[in-house]
């Protein structure tokens, strides 16, 4: 994991349900994101925790795709989560995050107790490894229930001036 998840952006293991689906749904694991789209993810939940709204995986969809930068090689690179045009809530975390691939470390689960990355059960609840087809849906308004279209009207609603600044929401 890269240090900077932890030390600027509040990711916390074992990571929330909702964390756990987008990684699950997109099929990334957690080092494959860029620290910015785990600024998107914290920043959502704190914006719904605030407003008092569930937190729902196809209303983040409907608001942010996963892209993958250009490669003429194909093999798995960083993800990132773009917003949809249009539909623009959060600002970056940083323009540019600088050097983070070089401050790293390594989780691994501790003997006698259930790896965070595991359900009660005993299955992935994500990925560990990078993989190289993630996925996310584009969502229309009109593709979401009735409780996502809510929170992406309300969402929308707050925003509407300019987006939510992702680092003051996240400090």
């Amino acid at each position: 994991m890269y240090e900077c998840l932890f030390s600027k952006l509040g990711a916390q293991v074992p990571f929330t349900q909702f964390e756990q689906d987008v990684l699950y749904e997109c099929r990334v694991a957690p080092s494959q994101l860029h620290p910015n789209s785990w600024g998107f993810m914290k920043a959502f939940q704190t914006v719904c925790w605030y407003l008092h709204l569930d937190l729902f995986l196809r209303a983040f969809l409907y608001f942010f795709h996963l892209t993958q930068p250009f490669s003429s090689q194909k093999k798995s690179q960083w993800s990132s989560f773009r917003a949809h045009e249009g539909c623009r809530i959060f600002t970056l975390y940083e323009e540019s995050f600088h050097n983070f691939k070089n401050y790293y470390f390594k989780l691994r689960a501790v003997n006698g107790v259930r790896p965070f990355y595991e359900n009660e059960k005993g299955e992935y609840q994500f990925r560990l490894y990078w993989y190289s087809g993630p996925k996310s849906p584009k969502l229309d308004f009109n593709d979401l229930d009735e409780t996502d279209q809510e929170i992406v009207t309300v969402l929308s609603q707050g925003c509407a001036r300019a987006p939510f600044n992702t680092k003051i929401l996240l400090t």
